[in-house]
């Protein structure tokens, strides 16, 4: 049962005098119920500060109902805010077009409320309930896209400072009676901070998180090249398919080792062909035989790219290595 709300805090209503929808974001939509899973409407409470700068938290209640044509007429504007979504029981698919989110019982995620969301109940036992707490951007201390790299992802809440934040979020609603106008401040505070140190941690994770991919990335790419070399279609482009990322993203890997991609794979045949020439039991390969073995397509090219690297062209090098033989 939810505490009433005191003196510095409100309940949301609607023109009809009934509770309004808390928004995650977009209009919320009522579905009737279909399998183990079913689209959801909220009948919940809505407790939201009149004197925190735009924070406020939400309570949602969510049962799946039977559809109510009125609510589909109605259409609210997007919310700029961002919202911090807390599962505190059922289970809840949130539903976007790049994919979907499930969250359990204790998962927290990050959602902008200007982007479209549809929320999903997962009905098992009970009713499904979120708290939301909404927070202007402007109170945040990162920027705007490294907080759209942090959406839609779960976030455990069983310990650190997420645990703290599912916390304070909980008591939040459930204390709210007992707060006073003079500490809303120090509340509100103390839920941008927690928020805010939960966002950092999380950046800095995904920053290591995405350094590691891109060298586990560039690792299976230069394999990739190795095993390779000798096909003469072999380019950024089917590097790029074989590792099933984007071409751009692909020249992003390799800009750690300060080598462009097709540098890199020319870089490597021309090691290829340098060894063939310098390796006595295929002296009976000529040099045209060597450099397409190996990709080369053209001889001039090839010649310039091989004095380029060595100081010598091909032909100069082999003679070169016999005579010392």
């Amino acid at each position: 049962m939810e505490s009433a709300a005191p003196e510095w805090m409100r309940t949301e209503l609607d023109s009809s005098g009934h509770h309004s929808t808390p928004r995650w974001a977009g209009e919320a939509s009522s579905w009737s119920p279909s399998g183990p899973e079913s689209r959801w409407s909220s009948q919940h409470h809505s407790v939201t500060s009149t004197a925190a700068e735009g924070v406020h938290v939400s309570v949602v209640d969510l049962s799946a109902l039977p559809p109510d044509p009125s609510r589909h007429e109605k259409s609210t504007p997007h919310r700029k805010e961002w919202q911090v979504i807390l599962v505190s029981d059922g289970h809840v698919s949130l539903c976007r077009k790049r994919g979907s989110l499930r969250l359990g019982p204790g998962d927290l995620t990050l959602w902008w409320g200007a982007e479209p969301l549809e929320a999903v109940a997962v009905v098992r036992e009970g009713t499904p309930r979120a708290t939301v707490l909404h927070l202007p951007p402007s109170l945040l201390p990162l920027h705007h896209s490294r907080l759209r790299e942090l959406m839609a992802r779960p976030l455990s809440s069983t310990s650190g400072v997420a645990a703290l934040l599912a916390c304070h979020m909980r008591d939040l609603v459930e204390h709210s009676a007992t707060v006073r106008l003079a500490q809303l401040a120090w509340l509100k505070q103390a839920a941008v901070s927690l928020v805010a140190a939960l966002l950092t941690g999380a950046t800095e994770e995904l920053r290591e998180e995405s350094s590691l991919r891109r060298e586990t990335l560039l690792r299976i790419g230069k394999t990739h090249i190795e095993l390779h070399l000798d096909d003469p279609s072999l380019s950024p482009t089917t590097i790029a398919a074989a590792l099933h990322i984007s071409v751009r993203y692909l020249h992003c890997v390799f800009q750690q080792d300060l080598m462009t991609v097709n540098r890199y794979v020319q870089t490597r045949r021309l090691e290829r062909c340098r060894r063939d020439l310098a390796d006595p039991e295929k002296e009976g390969l000529s040099v045209e035989v060597i450099r397409t073995r190996w990709g080369f397509q053209d001889a001039t090219v090839f010649s310039r790219a091989f004095k380029k690297a060595y100081g010598t062209t091909p032909g100069e090098y082999r003679r070169r290595l016999r005579r010392r033989g």
